[in-house]
């Protein structure tokens, strides 16, 4: 799991990367440590999970927040929702269903849809 598997320039971020199963192996911050007892893993939202084998110490941090890239993505998968791929990534199918669920999707859903229906 520790082995590196690519590195390289992170085409959505910017700058350099290691890559390791997905995960970023070594402290975050570039702090040394054994290779393979540390990996982690930030995401674009705001969310992070890290663990530290060596050291005994996970942190995973969590947002709670409907941001317009959540919206834009539901958007997306919601035209995706009569193609297989959504039942072959049934994460993906539930993130759309929590998504559709947020009261903000709603309204932006329901406001986008008012522009079509008749003027009373």
């Amino acid at each position: 799991m520790a082995a590196v598997a690519f590195t390289g320039m992170d085409e959505v971020m910017g700058f350099g990367v290691e890559w390791a199963f997905g995960y970023s192996p070594g402290r975050i911050g570039g702090i040394p440590s054994r290779r393979g007892s540390a990996f982690g893993m930030v995401g674009m939202n705001g969310s992070a999970a890290y663990a530290d084998i060596d050291s005994g110490v996970a942190v995973a941090v969590m947002r709670n927040r409907f941001t317009a890239g959540d919206l834009l993505m539901t958007t997306v998968l919601r035209i995706l929702r009569h193609t297989k791929l959504l039942a072959e990534v049934p994460v993906l199918d539930a993130y759309r269903l929590r998504c559709e669920e947020r009261p903000a999707f709603r309204k932006a859903l329901a406001d986008q849809l008012a522009a079509f229906s008749p003027d009373p």
